[in-house]
């Protein structure tokens, strides 16, 4: 991938771009084809199920009932290892997305200053470009980062049985780590765990996409550029869940897991003390055939319960898809990709554009729907036909 630093081509938004979806073809339009790649990977020529899902679901709505909506929303869960108690004017997140600098020369200081200005909360991804300390600053909202079971640091290469033999010390260390996040100003930790491998990335390989110079993950230990290379390594370096029952307890912040999609899994998380689960299948990027959010998010609210916090993430492409998420049983919804197109189409006003058009879609959805709140929405039905 050529090294040149990707400039936002639009100063202004131009007056077609009045949806998600619009702003999606303009990035497959503009963005180069390597870059493309690294944003879609299996969703760049392959449908997205996600988004599939999603479409086939029906609203039926009830009428003669007028209210403006109150989008605000309570994602609480008091029976944590640490509980949790979040007030959030809207139930939109920004989903962690690694090196925004691939789409903006300001990198993640440009979408901070979109989360800032909107209230949203953002999820910063440990393969980001600008350091933690930066960003975890928003007043009023989660300062949440996401985060990888870290490799423990050796001298010279392990073998698979000493890797295994290494628990104790690994989990210290991985601890530790987190308590450098939460002294830089972390409130909350996502744990993604549904990617021990990171898949085999067959469209980056074949248009030859890589992360350039000028992107590198800058709040990663320096151990981790030395993970292991072979399957047999990086499995015996994954985490299993006792290493997350062991870290959930010892966390000095709330702890989501993110990737889940089972329902053993789900309540396995909650059972050791996660204060919920963020359900998504990493946008197919790691494993295209896993499936839709959308299908899975019902049974998994049945498995948990209501004091169980889900955030959904995949296939939002318009406001009536978040509200089918929360209808189905989240309590919050997340977009990765979406605020992407807008960032590296019209910087932080791309991206401020993309959220609003989505919130107004929700309030507009809402009152069509009959609902007043987000409680109310997310007692409705969904029907496939």
């Amino acid at each position: 991938m050529a090294s040149a630093q990707w400039q936002p081509i639009w100063s202004q938004i131009p007056e077609q771009m009045v949806s998600l979806p619009d702003y999606e073809a303009a990035a497959r339009q503009f963005l180069p084809q390597a870059l493309q790649a690294l944003l879609f990977e299996n969703n760049l020529q392959e449908q997205d199920t996600n988004a599939t899902a999603l479409d086939g679901k029906y609203w039926l709505p009830k009428v003669l009932s007028p209210a403006i909506p109150n989008l605000a929303c309570h994602l609480y869960n008091p029976n944590s290892a640490v509980p949790l108690d979040l007030h959030l004017p809207q139930p939109l997140w920004l989903s962690p997305v690694a090196h925004h600098k691939l789409y903006h020369p300001m990198g993640e200081l440009a979408t901070l200053e979109v989360a800032n200005l909107l209230q949203t909360p953002c999820i910063w991804s440990s393969l980001g470009n600008t350091p933690f300390a930066k960003l975890l600053i928003q007043d009023h909202l989660p300062n949440t980062v996401q985060w990888y079971w870290q490799p423990l640091p050796t001298t010279q290469p392990l073998s698979p049985k000493q890797l295994l033999d290494a628990f104790a010390d690994r989990r210290e260390y991985n601890l530790q780590l987190i308590h450098d996040l939460v002294n830089q100003g972390m409130t909350l930790l996502v744990l993604t765990v549904d990617a021990p491998h990171s898949g085999v990335r067959a469209v980056s390989r074949r248009f030859g996409a890589s992360i350039p110079p000028n992107c590198q993950a800058v709040n990663l230990p320096k151990a981790a550029e030395k993970s292991a290379t072979t399957l047999a390594k990086l499995m015996a370096e994954a985490p299993t869940w006792d290493d997350m029952a062991w870290l959930v307890a010892h966390s000095p912040v709330p702890v989501l897991l993110k990737g889940i999609l089972d329902n053993d899994d789900a309540r396995r998380a909650q059972d050791i003390g996660c204060a919920g689960i963020i359900a998504s299948n990493h946008g197919r990027r790691v494993l295209p055939d896993i499936r839709p959010v959308a299908d899975c998010l019902p049974k998994l609210r049945l498995a948990v319960g209501n004091n169980f916090v889900i955030i959904a993430d995949g296939g939002v492409r318009s406001g009536s898809d978040l509200a089918k998420l929360l209808a189905l049983g989240a309590d919050g919804v997340g977009i990765g990709r979406g605020y992407i197109y807008g960032l590296a189409l019209a910087g932080a006003l791309g991206a401020a554009h993309v959220i609003k058009l989505l919130i107004e879609e929700l309030e507009v959805t809402m009152a069509i729907l009959g609902v007043k709140n987000i409680n109310e929405l997310k007692g409705l039905a969904l029907f496939d036909h």
